[in-house]
C-alpha cells in the first residue's frame, strides 16, 4: 500500500516514488536541453568566422601575427646604421662584419624545416613560444656585450653566436605563424601572408631610423633592449585569442557513461575494449611504418616540380634583395652624387612600394592563380635589374633619365618582389595537397621560411664577391638572366603540373 501510488484517474504505479521524484525534478532535466541548445548555438556562432580573414575572431591571431612580424622586422634591422662602425671599432674585418649580417638568415634556413616538423608534433603555438623567447632574449643579450667580456675578439664571437640564435628564434617563430595562418584561413593564404609582409616593410624602414635614435639615445645596449623587450610583449596577443575544443565523439561517450552507470548493453564495453586493443595492438606496426612514411614524404617533397619551383623562387627572391644591399650603396654615390640622406630614401624605396603591392599580390593570386603572377612578377624584375645597372647604352644620358632608371627600377624591385615572395608558399601548398603529401601545411611553412632566409643568406655574399669579380654592371646582368631563367621554369611547370586549390 505503501509503495503504490494512485493517480487522479485511480490507475495504480508500483514505482510512484521514482516517478513522482522524477515529477519533481522534471522542471531541472527539461531545461537541459535547452541549455544544450544554447551551448551549441554559441559554439556555432564562435566557430562561424572560423577561416573568415576579417572577422572578430580573427583579429587577435591577425594582430598578433602582424605585430610580431612588425617588430621581428625592426629587430633585424634596427643595428643596420652604427653596427658595421661599432665591430670595425673592435677590430673586425669587412669579412668578419658580413658574416654577422649573414648568420641569422643562414640559421633561419636551418630553423625553418625543423620548426616545420616540430610544428606538427608540438603545434605552432609552443613552437611559436619557443622561437619568439629565443629570439627576443637573444636581440636582448647582443646589446651587453661589452659586459660581458672586455677583449673584442670575445665580444665580437659572442655578438655573432647571439645573432645565430636570434636566426634560429626567428626562423622558428615566423615558420610557426605561417602554419598557424594556413591552418585558420587555407583559402586565403596569400591574402593574408600579404598583409603580414607588408606589415613587416614598414618594420624594415622603420628599424634602421629607430636603431639610429636609440643609438644616439642610449648607446649600442638601448637599442637590442627596447626592441627584444618590445618583441616579447607582442607575444600576449596570441594567448589572449580562445583556443578551439577538441573534437570529440558523443555517441561513445554516452555508451561509455551507460556502462559505468551499469545501465547499458554490455556489448557496448566489449565493443570498445575490442577497439582499445586493436589500437594497442596495432600501435607497434603503426610505429614500424612511421619510417617508412617519413622517407616517402621526404621523397615526395624532394620529386614534387611545384615545391620545387616555389622554393626556387622564394630562393632566388631572397638573393635578389640580399644582393643589392653590399653594393647599391656606393653605385648611387658614384652615378647620382647622393649623400648618406639620399642613399638611406633611395634603400627605402623597394620596401616601400613592398608595403603596398604585398597584400595586392596575395589577392591577385589567390583569384587567379600563384604561377601567373610568379611569373610577371620574375619578368618585372628582370627589366629593374637591367636597367639598374645600367646598360651601356644607357650610361652616355642624361642626368633626369639616369634618376628616372634608378628611381624607376628601385620601385619595381619593391612590385616584384611581393609579386614572386607571396605566391610562393600558396603555390608550395596547392602542389603537396595535389600530391597527397601529410602534413603539408607545416611543411610547406617551413620550406618557404627556410627558402627565403637561405636566398637572403647568399644574397649578402654574392653581392660583395661577384660584385668585386665582375663588376657593378655585369654583375646585376646575371642575377637578372638568373631571374629570367626562372620565369621559363615556372611558364613550364605551370603547363605541366597541375594543384589543387586551397
Amino acid at each position: 500500500m505503501g509503495d503504490t501510488l494512485t493517480d487522479q484517474h485511480g490507475n495504480g504505479n508500483a514505482n510512484g516514488i521514482g516517478n513522482a521524484s522524477a515529477d519533481l525534478h522534471a522542471p531541472l532535466l527539461a531545461s537541459e536541453p535547452a541549455d544544450q541548445a544554447s551551448e551549441q548555438h554559441q559554439a556555432s556562432s564562435s566557430c562561424s568566422d572560423a577561416g573568415v580573414v576579417w572577422s572578430r575572431a580573427s583579429l587577435p591571431l591577425l594582430g598578433g601575427g602582424a605585430t610580431l612580424a612588425f617588430i621581428a622586422a625592426v629587430l633585424v634591422t634596427v643595428p643596420t646604421a652604427f653596427l658595421p662602425s661599432e665591430l670595425r671599432a673592435m677590430g673586425a674585418t669587412n669579412f668578419v662584419t658580413g658574416v654577422a649580417f649573414a648568420i641569422s638568415p643562414f640559421a633561419s634556413f636551418v630553423s625553418g624545416p625543423v620548426a616545420g616538423a616540430l610544428c606538427a608534433s608540438m603545434g605552432p603555438s609552443t613552437v611559436l613560444l619557443a622561437g619568439v623567447l629565443l629570439e627576443g632574449w637573444s636581440a636582448i643579450l647582443s646589446g651587453y656585450v661589452h659586459v660581458l667580456c672586455d677583449e673584442d675578439r670575445n665580444r665580437i664571437v659572442i655578438f655573432i653566436i647571439c645573432r645565430l640564435l636570434q636566426g634560429c628564434g626567428g626562423g622558428a617563430a615566423y615558420t610557426s605563424i605561417c602554419v598557424k595562418f594556413a591552418e585558420e584561413f587555407p583559402q586565403s593564404v596569400g591574402e593574408v601572408l600579404g598583409l603580414e609582409e607588408s606589415v613587416a616593410g614598414v618594420g624594415y624602414m622603420i628599424g634602421p631610423l629607430l636603431g639610429s635614435v636609440l643609438y644616439n639615445m642610449g648607446g649600442f645596449s638601448l637599442p637590442f633592449v627596447v626592441t627584444g623587450t618590445v618583441y616579447l610583449l607582442a607575444l600576449i596577443p596570441f594567448f589572449m585569442r580562445p583556443s578551439r575544443a577538441p573534437a570529440h565523439h558523443p555517441q561513445l561517450q554516452d555508451s561509455a557513461e551507460e556502462d559505468t552507470d551499469g545501465d547499458g548493453d554490455a556489448s557496448t564495453a566489449a565493443r570498445l575494449h575490442i577497439i582499445h586493443s586493436c589500437a594497442d595492438g596495432g600501435a607497434d606496426a603503426e610505429q614500424e611504418g612511421s619510417e617508412v612514411r617519413r622517407k616517402s614524404t621526404f621523397w615526395l617533397v624532394l620529386t614534387n616540380t611545384g615545391v620545387l619551383t616555389a622554393y626556387s623562387v622564394s630562393t632566388m627572391t631572397g638573393i635578389a634583395i640580399g644582393f643589392f644591399s653590399p653594393n647599391l650603396q656606393d653605385h648611387l654615390r658614384e652615378m647620382l652624387g647622393l649623400g648618406v640622406v639620399g642613399v638611406g630614401a633611395m634603400f627605402g624605396l623597394p620596401a616601400a612600394t613592398y608595403i603596398f603591392s604585398a597584400s595586392l599580390a596575395g589577392k591577385v593570386a589567390d583569384k587567379y592563380g600563384t604561377s601567373v603572377v610568379m611569373f610577371w612578377g620574375e619578368v618585372v624584375l628582370v627589366v629593374c635589374y637591367i636597367l639598374i645597372g645600367p646598360p651601356s647604352s644607357l650610361a652616355s644620358l642624361p642626368m633626369p633619365v639616369l634618376w628616372a632608371t634608378q628611381v624607376g627600377s628601385l620601385v619595381g624591385i619593391g612590385v616584384g618582389i611581393s609579386m614572386t615572395v607571396i605566391p610562393a608558399m600558396p603555390h608550395m601548398l596547392q602542389s603537396m595537397h595535389a600530391a597527397g603529401i601529410p602534413n603539408s601545411t607545416e611543411l610547406s611553412s617551413g620550406l618557404f621560411a627556410s627558402s627565403w632566409s637561405l636566398g637572403e643568406f647568399f644574397g649578402l655574399l654574392l653581392g660583395g664577391v661577384l660584385t668585386d669579380a665582375v663588376g657593378f654592371r655585369c654583375a646585376y646582368s646575371i642575377v637578372a638572366g638568373a631571374l629570367a631563367l626562372l620565369a621559363v621554369v615556372i611558364t613550364i611547370e605551370s603547363r605541366s603540373y597541375h594543384r589543387v586549390p586551397l
